[in-house]
């Protein structure tokens, strides 16, 4: 598993969220992608573009998700993922480091999207 940073320093803990693609059908406990984690500081900045967007319904399972689950669950389709994508490219900012840590995720995210139906987000708080 890859881990992106953006301010993570050892202090914060190892609490955060593993990114995990996966095509429909698949169990989750099965799935031999590479993940991605991100330290639930450096996620801060990822949740408000994931909460806008709740309650979201699984396409597959038909499950409805009524908030973003921190320490659980949350599969995003990459129908909804297209739109999230879109809103991170267009944020601006003058901190290097975070449009770094954006490029970088925006770039694991659109190549796994490119065969994966979902992104699985898996809280550890």
């Amino acid at each position: 598993m890859r881990t992106i940073t953006y301010k993570h320093s050892k202090a914060d803990g190892l609490l955060g969220y593993e990114l995990l693609p996966a095509r429909y059908g698949e169990k989750w406990d099965q799935i031999q992608a590479d993940s991605v984690f991100i330290y639930a500081g450096d996620f801060d900045y990822l949740i408000p573009y994931l909460k806008k967007h709740y309650p979201i319904v699984d396409p597959v399972t038909n499950d409805r998700y009524g908030y973003f689950d921190t320490s659980g669950f949350n599969p995003i389709a990459k129908a909804l993922w297209t739109n999230i994508l879109a809103e991170m490219k267009a944020y601006q900012t003058k901190d290097r480091e975070l449009k770094a840590f954006i490029r970088s995720l925006v770039t694991w995210l659109e190549i796994q999207l490119e065969w994966a139906d979902e992104i699985i987000i898996f809280g550890n708080l």
